[in-house]
């Protein structure tokens, strides 16, 4: 691919369907065949709609990929069903080569991001804007692989790094890295029962949600000393939970009234609501 010459000209979408037919002809009966379509704006020349429909008609599968400014509805039409897995609109080039290296579980040689001066970032974005190309949120960089200059987020944050374009990981996430990537580039907290501010750098941001007790980097739920039903009592389930929000039911035998909580409640904070509960004998006039 590297010695491909670029030779110009416009965005002949059809033509490129209708080559992939001469091609895809010659191909084995029992082969999988795909088409990827990448492009960048509008097809130009004729609608190309038809020719992939008469691709997928002899079982050819389609994907496209586009940038958000582009044609988005002919692209959707053209991949094939289910449509939402096929078709891929992405903000700028530099998400698709996220995707890309996502797809292909990073295993493309990506080299290393060197720091640069602002201004080196400033052709990312019309010159009439003025200002940073980069968000706040982000740096100017170059790929030392690549040798392209990018705006990549900083650690916490995701998406392309131009200007508005660098967000907060959720709560219960965080990024410890800087580069390219979207939301799915926010790493899950170790525990699901974890959960962190917005925009987190390190998994030792994240900590166990109210109720539980962080033991190591796993949540447990908390429990309330095991409570025994008093003399001449017994719990209505037969049984009592200890773990934080259980509640529990109290009644008293035959011939006892009880004084105290009928119902206990395992509280957040490990102790039982409600005071001692005790089953008094009735007396004659109670009976």
């Amino acid at each position: 691919m590297p010695r491909i010459r670029f030779m110009g000209g416009g965005t002949y979408t059809m033509g490129a369907m209708l080559e992939a037919q001469r091609v895809l002809a010659a191909s084995r009966r029992d082969s999988v065949k795909a088409v990827f379509l990448v492009t960048d704006g509008y097809s130009n020349g004729g609608d190309p709609r038809p020719a992939a429909e008469a691709l997928k008609r002899h079982g050819v599968t389609i994907f496209t990929f586009g940038i958000r400014n582009g044609n988005v509805e002919e692209l959707y039409d053209m991949a094939s069903h289910p449509r939402e897995e096929h078709s891929y609109i992405l903000e700028s080039f530099e998400e698709f080569e996220a995707l890309a290296r996502r797809a292909l579980h990073e295993d493309l040689q990506t080299g290393s991001l060197v720091d640069q001066n602002p201004q080196a970032c400033s052709s990312l974005c019309p010159a009439e804007d003025g200002g940073s190309c980069c968000d706040v949120h982000a740096t100017c960089t170059c790929g030392t692989h690549t040798g392209h200059y990018l705006c990549t987020c900083q650690p916490g944050y995701y998406g392309t790094g131009l200007r508005g374009n660098c967000k907060p990981c959720p709560a219960g996430t965080y990024r410890d890295r800087q580069g390219p990537g979207d939301v799915s580039s926010c790493q899950a907290c170790p525990d699901p029962h974890m959960t962190s501010a917005e925009g987190s750098t390190s998994p030792h941001q994240c900590y166990c949600a109210r109720g539980y007790d962080q033991i190591g980097q796993q949540c447990h739920k908390r429990q309330c000393p095991v409570l025994q039903p008093p003399t001449n009592g017994f719990f209505i389930q037969r049984s009592c939970s200890n773990v934080v929000n259980a509640a529990c039911g109290l009644r008293c035998s035959p011939g006892y009234r009880l004084e105290g909580s009928s119902i206990r409640l395992c509280q957040e904070d490990g102790r039982w609501s409600g005071g001692d509960t005790r089953c008094v004998m009735k007396t004659c006039r109670e009976l």
